[in-house]
């Protein structure tokens, strides 16, 4: 079984509220954790409005189908 782990920091100038990062940014939980392969969720900067980290983890059996996923 192969594994990938991506963590991305989104910087979101601008943002006022943390209502409107949950808007801006909340679109990559819903694209990316369509497929059964790959965990999505908000891993860090949860109580800042102008940035967020997110974390991407994908599995599957060999590393071809990994990077794949990951593409």
């Amino acid at each position: 079984m192969q594994i990938a782990i991506m963590t991305v920091t989104i910087s979101l100038p601008g943002c006022s509220s943390l209502k409107e990062k949950r808007q801006r940014v909340g679109g990559l939980h819903e694209r990316f954790g369509r497929s059964p392969n790959v965990a999505v969720c908000e891993s860090g900067e949860l109580d800042r409005h102008d940035a967020s980290e997110w974390s991407f983890v994908v599995v599957a059996l060999t590393k071809r189908d990994v990077d794949t996923q990951c593409r």
